[in-house]
């Protein structure tokens, strides 16, 4: 089920610019989506619960196209509550912020203030449920969950699912929790071809890469449409050295032929 709305893991990209990409620092647009969109009512109750998550330490709206910077501008409850009905240029809106850094507490509020926010996806079709997958933080992912299960079966533009998004969080236990519930999107690609365990590969984690890889093996032989295989992807990992992720690749395949990517970079893999 591919999950399209009108409207970012952190946003997800982390093996081409057009695969998920994960924003750190959304810069906010404040201007309402539209203009018979309902504003939220916020009072000072909550807005001091959520004044800390939108401004003070990530500074949700530093260096918009408004000029606004920290969140001193943000002086009565009516700009607060324009803010909840806004997104960032990518389409990130506020509870996908809330599901990168805010408590549970915080996303109920969110959620309870707009509601509309949870089914609401970036222009690259991430939703809330994804930006909570990729922050790995396990409490952000069950408030997102409670709020709308259906968001399990959400994939991104490029068809990217909730089990590359748990990857891309690097959290082992969220992974077999994904896998758990769905494990059918272990043989999903993206529409480039991207597998799960390309993503695994990609993270250089040892043990993520093992759990996937063991789930089935077979899947080493999926390639992408630039011809990668999970090899290729370990090579590329987000790792500085690349020796962990290369020799777990190649513990799991001693069948492989390994010698046309030693070159590569170092490894303990003698040829």
């Amino acid at each position: 089920m591919s999950v399209s709305f009108s409207n970012n893991c952190q946003a997800i990209s982390v093996l081409n610019p057009s695969d998920m990409h994960v924003s750190q620092e959304p810069q906010m647009q404040t201007d309402v989506e539209s203009k018979d969109q309902k504003i939220p009512s916020v009072d000072l109750d909550h807005y001091n619960e959520l004044r800390d998550l939108f401004f003070e330490e990530h500074k949700f709206l530093k260096n918009n196209e408004k000029g606004y910077e920290g969140w001193e501008v943000i002086n009565d409850c009516k700009e607060f509550s324009i803010l909840l009905s806004s997104t960032d240029k990518k389409g990130f809106n506020a509870l996908h912020h809330a599901a990168l850094y805010g408590t549970p507490s915080q996303i109920a509020l969110v959620n309870e203030l707009n509601p509309n926010l949870i089914e609401r996806t970036t222009k690259d079709g991430i939703t809330p449920f994804h930006s909570a997958l990729c922050s790995g933080r396990i409490e952000a992912i069950e408030a997102i969950y409670k709020l709308n299960q259906n968001l399990l079966d959400a994939t991104s533009e490029d068809g990217l699912t909730s089990l590359h998004a748990a990857i891309r969080g690097k959290n082992l236990e969220v992974i077999k929790w994904v896998y758990n519930i769905r494990p059918d999107l272990l043989n999903i690609a993206s529409e480039k071809g991207v597998i799960p365990l390309h993503f695994a590969a990609r993270t250089g984690d040892p043990e993520i890469i093992r759990y996937i890889f063991t789930l089935n093996p077979e899947l080493r032989h999926e390639v992408t449409i630039w011809g990668k295989n999970v090899m290729d992807f370990a090579l590329e990992s987000e790792q500085k050295d690349h020796t962990s992720a290369v020799a777990t690749i190649y513990e799991l395949c001693p069948d492989w032929d390994v010698e046309k990517w030693c070159y590569h970079c170092p490894c303990p893999i003698k040829v």
